[in-house]
Parts: structure tokens; C-alpha cells; sequence
């Protein structure tokens, strides 16, 4: 005679919700603290317009004998100030320092700005210092660069501004200038944003009219601008990872229902979890930058969507995992996102 065999329902009892705190609690603070310092790194991946420097070989191999401007920008406000739509719109001044012997003002006020629009500009303001004619701008000029938001939402930005004289060449004129000529005196902290350095390039652009005859190839002078912007806090970061990381943590306690009474409710609680996750997906599209390319945003769903769904399966064969297993697989899924989670804020983030 087949005897039935009675499962120990003490070996396969739920683990208790204070063990499942407790590495909740732990977890939490590993993510915090790791939040925390990824956050006072400043790390941006955004590319460098081409600009040409100008060393003492190159400028012997253009013929003239070319005439120094200097050139700066003071910002005195940002109308708009949006790096995640890639949109800004600042007001300030443009000037210039030459010899009015050899640049004439009809031919300098021909500047133009690289992926942008000069919205507004003045008549020059001109007057003489130390034998030299400075003349300056007050423009509003709206432009875009070219972000790269494969780190958000800790992505960093270097904000470029390229200014180009369309006109002439480095054989007539060419620019001087250096960080110390520009100046923004807008704060753009109250946006989330701190400015925590500035760079100038001086060169010149090249444009390829015939690839195959680099003798038509044109040139103009350039001057390249550019600022550091961090974020400020963690915001954004707490907004996509927190709710995430609570449903992740809802999930697990299917791990403290009795498997033999309330099997049908650990099922639901484990699918309704993934069900929550793919639903916040679309908050996260709707507040993240329109990319064709996976940000870190992106591999951290995907972390927890695949916890998860690990979670989901396990849920269908609760009654057969003892509680020692149990516990096992939530230290498992614990350590797993906290380790993920550590690599792309540390390794593959910086």
C-alpha cells in the first residue's frame, strides 16, 4: 500500500518579516550610500565640436599675415536653461578687442554661433582702449549641443558654444580668447544645475567642400566655449531607482506567505509586482531624455524587471522551496541587485 508523504510544514515555513527588514535595511543603505558618491562625480560623455588649434606650423602654412581679435562672452541670464530637451536661450554680450586699422566693424559683426540662432542682436557699442577698438553685442541667442545622455540620470553635461566667423579666414583674421574672458553670471542652481568649470578653445573650422580635393576645402576662425554642469542632488536618480527598488522589495515577501494556505496570493503579489514595474516604465520614458540608445535608466529597469520576474518564478513553486532556500534565494536576489546596482554606479559609470 502507497502511503502519502505529509511535507514538514515547519521546514518549508515562511521566513519571517524581520529577516526580510533587515536586509531591506541593509541593502537600502548600501544603494544610498553608493547613490550618494556617484553622485560627487562629475561625469559626462558629451561630444567635443571639431575645432582646429592654431599651432605656429599651421599658421605658416596660410598665407597673410592675420590679425589678432579677442573675443569673449559674458551670459547674463538664462531665458531657458533645459539640458535634458537639449534647449537653451541665454542673454549677454559678445564684444571684441582689435585694431581698427585692419578689421572693419561691418565685417566683424558678421559672427554667427554653430547650432544656434542668434534671436537678437544690437548695434555695436564701440569705444577706444589702450589703442584698441572694443566693440560689443548685446544679443540673445538660442542653441543646442550635442548632449550624450548615456548616464542618465547622472549624466553630467559640458555645454558648448561655438562662435564663427563665417566671412573671413585664419589667414585674415584670427581669435584670441581664454576662460578668463568668459563669464556667466547667471546661477542655474535653483534648476538643478551647478556651473563648476569653464573652458575656451581658440582654433579655426574646417569644411569639406570636395572630399577629394582638400585644396577647396574653407576655413574660418572659431572660438570654442564651454561649461561643466552637475547635477545638483540625486533627484531624478531617487525618482526612477525608489520605486523601483519598492516593489522590488514588495515582491520578496511572497517569501513570508504560507505557501500551504495562500499560494494563489503569493502568485498575485509576484505578478502583480512585474505588472507595476512594466507600467512604471512609461513614468520613466516620460521624464527621461527621447534617445535611440540604452541610458542607465534604462539597465536599471531591466535589473529589477529581471529580479522580478525571478521572483515571479519562484512564486509558482513556493510550496517546494524549504525555508532555509528561502532564504537563501532573497539574500541571492539582495546581494544580485545590490552588486548591479555598484557596478553601473561605480565601474561602468565612470
Amino acid at each position: 500500500m502507497n502511503k502519502t508523504i505529509i511535507p514538514d510544514h515547519y521546514a518549508y515555513r515562511p521566513v519571517r518579516p524581520l529577516f526580510q527588514l533587515i536586509m531591506i535595511v541593509i541593502t537600502g543603505s548600501i544603494l544610498a550610500v553608493s547613490l550618494y558618491r556617484s553622485s560627487l562625480y562629475f561625469t559626462s560623455t558629451d561630444p567635443t565640436p571639431a575645432i582646429s588649434r592654431l599651432t605656429p606650423k599651421i599658421l605658416e602654412g596660410f598665407a597673410g599675415n592675420p590679425s589678432v581679435v579677442r573675443t569673449g562672452i559674458f551670459i547674463s541670464d538664462f531665458l531657458t536653461f533645459d539640458p535634458v530637451k537639449n534647449d537653451f536661450i541665454f542673454k549677454g554680450i559678445v564684444w571684441f578687442e582689435l585694431d581698427p586699422a585692419i578689421i572693419s566693424i561691418d565685417m566683424l559683426k558678421k559672427f554667427t554661433f554653430e547650432r544656434a540662432e542668434i534671436l537678437e542682436r544690437s548695434e555695436p557699442y564701440t569705444r577706444i582702449i589702450n589703442d584698441k577698438l572694443f566693440v560689443r553685442y548685446d544679443v540673445k541667442v538660442r542653441f543646442k549641443t550635442q548632449l550624450q545622455y548615456s548616464y542618465f540620470p547622472f549624466d553630467d553635461h559640458r555645454i558648448f558654444l561655438q562662435l564663427v566667423h563665417g566671412v573671413v579666414s585664419p589667414d585674415e583674421m584670427i581669435f584670441e580668447s581664454s576662460s578668463a574672458d568668459f563669464i556667466v553670471h547667471f546661477s542655474t542652481a535653483a534648476l538643478g544645475w551647478t556651473a563648476i568649470d569653464r573652458h575656451v578653445v581658440t582654433g579655426f573650422i574646417e569644411s569639406d567642400v570636395d572630399p577629394y580635393d582638400p585644396k577647396k576645402n574653407v576655413y574660418h576662425p572659431s572660438v570654442l566655449f564651454s561649461i561643466d554642469y552637475q547635477r545638483n542632488g540625486i533627484r531624478y536618480a531617487l525618482t526612477i531607482l525608489l520605486p523601483l527598488l519598492l516593489i522590488f522589495f514588495v515582491s520578496l515577501f511572497i517569501f513570508s506567505i504560507d505557501a500551504f494556505k495562500y499560494s494563489t496570493v503569493a502568485v498575485s503579489l509576484a505578478a502583480g509586482s512585474v505588472t507595476a514595474l512594466l507600467a512604471y516604465r512609461f513614468v520613466i520614458e516620460n521624464f527621461s531624455p527621447a534617445v535611440g540608445y540604452f541610458m542607465l535608466s534604462d539597465y536599471i529597469f531591466f535589473l529589477f524587471l529581471f529580479a522580478s520576474s525571478f521572483v515571479f518564478f519562484f512564486s509558482i513553486i513556493l510550496v517546494k522551496l524549504t525555508h532555509l532556500l528561502k532564504k537563501i534565494i532573497i539574500m541571492g536576489l539582495h546581494t544580485f541587485v545590490s552588486g548591479v546596482c555598484i557596478y553601473l554606479f561605480f565601474f561602468w559609470l565612470h
